[in-house]
């Protein structure tokens, strides 16, 4: 469902922006049946020009309830806005910083989703433009765990593979927050072996969550690398 936005073919395999004249629109997904989940990480790839922000939002339908959760949102994002994790919650789920969790302690999962983005702009501003939106889920409980998805499932992967990826020890930055950067020093080693020349600092800038005062939101380091045009996301995957 499309309110006040339209797909536009100049951008990546058809990406999102709001229509003429608006200053709020949004994109709906169908309800999609997924592997029964505890939790879950949304990530986004995005451009937003000053005054845009994009704000991406899941619901979840809770087997053992059989009902919705309200829509879960994981803040305003954008990399000239002071961004923040929005920490939503209902009787069914809640969004701590990054992580959607399904709630109960009886093994309560949910086996369907929903997926809003929310694109604004501010009056005279140009649009914010949505690349893509990915999610990521586990499931914790005996014999439910989730395998691993790979974007070509029939393909042969090795056991492991070495990556031909520049090495920077977070450790060395300035001891003031040089602890607290893990994703946003990965994140720029990947893209720096990708061709890109940035400092871990350029990234902590676009990643950093004013919602709990801290880089290590997830969705935030991938909609960062997103912000260099990079397609990113979070994998719940094993070493």
């Amino acid at each position: 469902t499309l309110e006040n936005v339209e797909v536009t073919t100049e951008v990546g395999n058809g990406a999102i922006r709001l229509a003429e004249g608006q200053l709020e629109g949004s994109w709906t997904s169908q309800e999609m049946d997924v592997p029964a989940f505890e939790y879950m990480v949304a990530t986004w790839s995005s451009d937003t020009p000053k005054g845009t922000s994009v704000e991406v939002r899941v619901r979840a339908y809770v087997d053992m309830k059989d009902a919705w959760s309200g829509w879960m949102s994981w803040g305003k994002w954008g990399n000239a806005i002071k961004r923040g994790s929005a920490n939503s919650k209902d009787d069914l789920a809640y969004v701590d910083t990054d992580i959607l969790t399904i709630k109960g302690s009886s093994g309560e999962t949910a086996s369907k989703i929903q997926v809003k983005a929310v694109l604004r702009t501010v009056e005279g501003g140009k649009t914010p433009t949505l690349r893509d939106i990915s999610a990521t889920s586990k499931n914790t409980l005996a014999g439910q765990a989730i395998p691993v998805y790979y974007p070509h499932p029939d393909m042969e992967l090795p056991e492991k593979v070495l990556l031909d990826t520049p090495a920077i020890s977070q450790m060395a930055r300035d001891p003031d927050y040089g602890r607290v950067i893990c994703s946003a020093t990965a994140a720029t080693m990947l893209m720096n072996a990708q061709g890109a020349d940035l400092l871990p600092e350029d990234v902590t800038l676009l990643n950093y969550d004013h919602g709990f005062g801290g880089n290590g939101n997830w969705s935030f380091t991938c909609a960062a690398a997103g912000a260099y045009g990079y397609e990113s996301y979070v994998s719940y995957a094993s070493f």
